[in-house]
């Protein structure tokens, strides 16, 4: 899954692990990376 997602958003491999784990679990990502910035799920802090 997180191979599928790296591939499709063009994002790093860590950053589409964490991103695949999340969904998986269905938690929220709490994050300030710019490359989740208009995910779902994802709670952007500035």
């Amino acid at each position: 899954m997180a191979a599928k997602i790296k591939h499709k958003e063009k994002m790093g491999l860590g950053d589409a692990i964490i991103y695949a784990t999340a969904k998986k679990e269905k938690a929220t990502i709490i994050t300030g990376d710019p490359d989740f910035k208009e995910k779902n799920d994802v709670i952007f802090i500035e």
